[in-house]
């Protein structure tokens, strides 16, 4: 952490920005950052905007690019050169739907960063496996009860969740 702090606060002083040592950091909990300067113009790239001869992105043309030469050279079927709507494999419109009908939303628990110290919080209770949201009347077509363990499954494997009814998610998710 020392070793990381430091390197931190070298850059921020190379940025002109006081910088508290380590242990005064650990006392106070926080510092803050002044969030100014021409680098966070209200405006994205408002010098560019102003002056484009003058201040060119730092791009192949100088300028703003829809069309990139060099993403479009890899030949890569999954990633043209240009923007364009590519179907992902799973969603609630694809083939896989009538398999697999419903769509998993999965945001980061809020208790967790990953699955290292799963089992030391194991044993609260109605907390693992961890709660999904259902909607009710997916969870009335689908005989789940509330509070009740259930399966979720894909074609890429299974998981165990507590099962939550609410009507504050939408019917097949």
């Amino acid at each position: 952490i020392e070793q990381l702090y430091n390197e931190f606060q070298i850059f921020i002083k190379n940025s002109g920005i006081d910088c508290p040592p380590l242990d005064e950091l650990k006392d106070k909990s926080w510092i803050t950052l002044p969030v100014a300067g021409k680098e966070f113009a209200s405006k994205p790239f408002q010098e560019f905007r102003n002056n484009p001869e003058e201040k060119p992105l730092q791009t192949p043309s100088g300028k703003i690019e829809i069309f990139s030469e060099t993403i479009d050279s890899f030949s890569y079927s999954e990633c043209p050169g240009h923007p364009i709507w590519i179907e992902p494999d799973e969603w609630l419109g694809s083939k896989l739907t009538k398999k697999f009908p419903y769509h998993l939303v999965s945001p980061q628990p809020i208790d967790k960063l990953h699955s290292q110290l799963e089992c030391a919080i194991s044993d609260i209770p109605n907390e693992r496996p961890t709660p999904i949201m259902i909607n009710t009347e997916d969870a009335k077509e689908l005989n789940i009860k509330n509070g009740e363990v259930i399966r979720i499954q894909n074609s890429r494997g299974s998981c165990l969740a507590r099962a939550l009814l609410s009507n504050e998610i939408k019917n097949g998710i």
